[in-house]
């Protein structure tokens, strides 16, 4: 086992919020118990929170400094039309953003609040990480992605 998976199995995930991620327009905040259960109809939205969940576990244990959400661990998230809001009407402008918001708790240290802002990538239609936000009460950083002259994605930002 690497550090990163020996980290994250310290992690206990408080909330999570989801905005334009299939079925949903706003979650809200979904509040995190040490065991939960999700109930509800057919198509309501139960896989969707466990995908999000599972997306922020594996992408903690592959390399962070390569994409904050590793999303070709998870075909299900490759493509950002599978991924971004289905249930828009025709006055509303179909969502070019998807937002996935987690609040993380550390043993009995504070939480860290973290925001992913995911698009399209212009060429290949798959889903990337276009601004990721970190926040504690100590410090935050905020990273944005570009391409670099080789056609790889690259992150910097900087940590306050």
């Amino acid at each position: 086992m690497g550090e990163n998976s020996v980290a994250s199995s310290q992690l206990m995930l408080q909330s999570m919020r989801l905005r334009d991620l299939r079925a949903f327009a706003d979650t809200g905040p979904v509040e995190f118990a040490p065991l939960n259960i999700f109930i509800g109809a057919n198509n309501a939205g139960k896989t969707t929170l466990l995908s999000a969940i599972e997306l922020l576990f594996r992408s903690l244990r592959s390399n962070p400094s390569d994409t904050p959400l590793n999303f070709s661990e998870m075909p299900a998230f490759a493509s950002f039309d599978a991924v971004v809001r289905r249930h828009w009407s025709r006055k509303e402008r179909r969502p070019t953003q998807i937002k996935i918001n987690y609040s993380l708790g550390v043993a009995e240290a504070e939480s860290v609040d973290i925001e992913f802002i995911c698009e399209a990538d212009p060429g290949s239609g798959t889903s990337h990480v276009a601004e990721a936000k970190y926040k504690s009460s100590k410090q935050h950083a905020t990273l944005r992605s570009k391409l670099d002259s080789a056609g790889a994605r690259r992150f910097s930002g900087k940590l306050n």
